[in-house]
């Protein structure tokens, strides 16, 4: 008889629309040697997990508040996600500007499995505490210590399609998919962890909506807009 297999992953989504998903499927089946079961749970969040949203005026009043966060609140190592390396919105490379101890990592064509390597062992070591990033490293790193993780954009579902067809509901899921995957940087291991998502205006209503689908106790989410003062 056949040894029955169990294989656990927190990170295989029903749809097939993304390209590290679908390499992990096919894998499954491989080594496998047979089809699978998927069996998925209902979305819910990580019980050591708080969630703060702070509301700011636009692109530019964010990164001051991004900053303020990171030098005033006791951290370990921290993740930053931005949406893009450069150009509109928040960039990675504005982040980093100025900042010693924080480091740049976006994952290119051009980026090398050394360079790749190099930028995780300093951020592993403590030589660097803050990884400011695009979602290269939103899924699959795990760096103990990390204490917070601050999201520079909400992850928005992304309405393509006629409202109410299938297509339209799947990409929708994919924005909460993709906050959860930069949130789980933090608070791994049942430690306790803060992700902080800075938000446009525009963006509450989303955000409220992400945390009554995970279900997240009112006493560990918190939203505040940004003083005028920055």
């Amino acid at each position: 008889r056949r040894p029955q297999v169990l294989f656990f992953s927190a990170t295989i989504p029903e749809d097939t629309g993304d390209a590290d998903d679908t390499s992990l499927r096919t894998w499954l089946t491989t080594c496998m040697g047979r089809e699978y079961v998927l069996a998925k749970a209902a979305s819910r969040d990580v019980a050591t997990m708080c969630h703060a949203f702070i509301t700011c005026p636009n692109d530019h009043a964010k990164a001051h508040v991004a900053r303020y966060l990171l030098r005033n609140l006791k951290v370990g190592a921290a993740f930053v996600f931005c949406s893009a390396a450069s150009g509109s919105g928040v960039s990675v490379r504005e982040m980093v500007a100025g900042e010693a101890t924080w480091q740049e990592f976006s994952l290119g064509k051009n980026t090398t499995k050394a360079e790749w390597k190099a930028s995780m062992r300093r951020f592993k070591s403590g030589e660097v505490d803050v990884l400011v990033s695009t979602d290269a490293t939103a899924k699959g790193i795990d760096v103990p210590g990390v204490t917070v993780v601050v999201q520079m954009e909400l992850c928005r579902p992304q309405m393509r399609g006629r409202p109410g067809g299938v297509y339209y509901i799947r990409t929708a899921k994919r924005g909460l998919e993709q906050y959860q995957h930069r949130a789980g940087r933090t608070a791994r291991s049942l430690q306790k962890g803060l992700t902080v998502t800075l938000l446009l205006p525009d963006e509450e209503a989303d955000a409220r909506g992400y945390m009554t689908t995970l279900r997240v106790p009112n006493e560990r989410v918190r939203f505040e807009a940004a003083r005028p003062d920055g």
